[in-house]
């Protein structure tokens, strides 16, 4: 018999509402720093970068699910997407540099 833990839509709500606004955040920053520096879009580069905005994405995603019980409300789930996207974002470049 298998003990599947139940589906709790209140945790993958605010772990969605996380990533999705790590992801427009970091799209975000990135375009417009393409366009404050090559006045242009590189589609090219840019399909490239979205790969590592998506994967910076899940991870904020993944944490704001284990920290589910703190972030209930989606607000709380919002901000900590942005803060913890960009800051791995920050950590992503510092890494690469």
């Amino acid at each position: 018999m298998s003990q599947d833990l139940p589906m709790n839509p209140q945790r993958w709500v605010p772990a969605l509402a996380a990533g999705v606004t790590s992801f427009v955040v970091l799209s975000g920053i990135f375009v417009a720093t393409m366009l404050v520096h090559y006045q242009a879009i590189d589609f090219p580069y840019l399909s490239f970068a979205l790969l590592r905005i998506i994967a910076i994405s899940v991870l904020v995603g993944t944490a704001a699910f284990a920290l589910g019980h703190l972030l209930r409300s989606l607000t709380m789930a919002t901000l900590f997407g942005a803060v913890a996207g960009f800051l791995g974002g920050v950590a992503f470049v510092a890494a690469a540099a």
